[in-house]
């Protein structure tokens, strides 16, 4: 075998600058397997599909987009995924649903009544506004305007609209200084 001489210059005798002889690395040689039949028939270009085997008798089944290898579909009654959500779970919807339609009793001035518990919250709402709660009748309204959008909301006439005949002396000289301040913004 050939030594073969080292990269630095040989200056010292010491046993770390002798050179060290190797043998000559041959290539590994390459071995082909033979390539199945079936997969023989696929053209060699670059967008051809790859066939699996399948069972002798059927036909070919093609593996692409939207089509995977037979080995790694799911099989028969196995879940995609064991640990999902258990039989019986319930989603927030649900839970919400259930609770809103749970029946109640209330008492009324008319006597007990069997009611969802979202009726009794409507009726609720309903009474405040009848007892002058602002909050109540601006929910009532939209309430009503979202739940019923054929019929109208009858609203009463702006004030701006009264006639001043109706006013006495102090309330027409309340409006004239009014008048006369707006005007004199308006100039500014």
């Amino acid at each position: 075998m050939p030594i073969v001489p080292t990269s630095r210059p040989h200056t010292s005798a010491s046993p770390s600058s002798v050179p060290i002889s190797r043998p000559e690395i041959q290539p590994r040689a390459r071995i082909r397997r033979p390539v199945p039949a079936v997969l023989q028939s696929v053209e060699s270009s670059s967008n051809a599909i790859a066939v699996t085997p399948v069972e002798p008798g059927k036909g070919e089944y093609e593996v692409g987009y939207k089509k995977p290898p037979k080995h790694s579909q799911f099989k028969k009654g196995q879940s995609g995924n064991r640990k999902g959500r258990p039989k019986g779970a319930k989603g927030l919807n649900t839970i919400v649903r259930n609770i809103y339609t749970k029946k109640v009793t209330v008492r009324g001035a008319s006597g007990s009544e069997r009611m969802s518990k979202m009726e009794a919250i409507v009726h609720k709402t309903v009474e405040k506004s009848f007892s002058g709660d602002m909050r109540a009748i601006d929910k009532s309204l939209k309430l009503y305007a979202q739940c019923v959008p054929d019929e109208p909301i009858a609203v009463a006439a702006p004030v701006e609209s009264a006639s001043t005949a109706d006013m006495d002396a102090h309330d027409k000289a309340i409006l004239a200084a009014y008048r006369r301040t707006a005007r004199e913004e308006d100039d500014e």
